[in-house]
């Protein structure tokens, strides 16, 4: 059975508007009739659209703050199939911010988020392409190096950089990783982290979480404590080498 992260005083919805129920009949249908653990991320995704539904706040916030616990629930045990989601649910929480903290929900959903986080970072693995593996598609690449979980966990934190109510929150993971008591584990990710700050795909350009990412010294600890495990080291010949010339390590 899936271990909810916290639980919500709201009812579960009944009833959709009858105008999204005449739009989207199957889906509005398939959410009221599925049992909790069932729904997918094509559900959750309409549920945390704030943009496509049409009720008033005091109607949409708590019949969305129902699924908070699944949605994350979710989030957290797959994040690949909850991957199209993440943005949603941060954006719906940057919206509904007044309403869950005066609802006593607004820790708990931040909570949450650092729980997901942790899960997705809670194993160092890098997977490592050839010049002639499919995986390049025939590109120029000579070889490419990626983290796995990296994209859902870099995604999640600079959503809530962006969004900057929740900012703290990523704020407070990447601190975490960068302790002086952070294990091999952890200190490995926040040197992943710290060098994509000089990829096209990062968005940080300001604030705490970018500031903890751009310390040198943080790096040359992170770096020494991720080579207390060999086993951290392996999955690539290139990988290493290339992250520890681009941190000047």
């Amino acid at each position: 059975m899936t271990q909810l992260p916290f639980t919500t005083p709201f009812p579960r919805p009944t009833e959709f508007s009858p105008r999204l129920c005449e739009i989207f009949p199957e889906i509005t249908e398939r959410i009221l009739d599925s049992r909790d653990a069932d729904l997918s991320w094509h559900e959750y995704r309409f549920i945390f659209d704030y943009d496509l539904l049409d009720w008033p706040d005091e109607v949409l916030f708590p019949g969305a703050a129902y699924f908070l616990p699944s949605v994350f629930a979710f989030m957290r045990d797959a994040p690949s199939d909850s991957f199209e989601i993440h943005g949603d649910v941060v954006s719906f929480v940057r919206t509904a911010n007044a309403f869950l903290s005066s609802a006593g929900l607004l820790a708990e959903v931040h909570r949450a988020f650092a729980d997901c986080l942790r899960a997705w970072t809670a194993r160092f693995e890098i997977v490592h392409y050839g010049h002639n593996a499919p995986e390049l598609g025939g590109s120029r690449l000579r070889y490419q190096d990626i983290v796995q979980n990296c994209d859902y966990a870099l995604g999640v934190i600079q959503d809530l950089v962006d969004r900057r109510t929740d900012a703290a929150v990523a704020d407070a993971f990447v601190a975490e990783l960068s302790r002086p008591d952070a294990t091999p584990t952890q200190s490995a990710w926040f040197l992943e982290l710290a060098g994509i700050r000089y990829s096209p795909r990062c968005r940080i350009r300001k604030g705490p979480t970018l500031t903890i990412l751009s310390d040198e010294t943080l790096h040359r600890r992170a770096a020494e404590i991720a080579s207390r495990d060999p086993s951290l080291m392996q999955g690539s010949p290139t990988y290493w080498p290339d992250l520890k010339r681009l941190l000047n390590l």
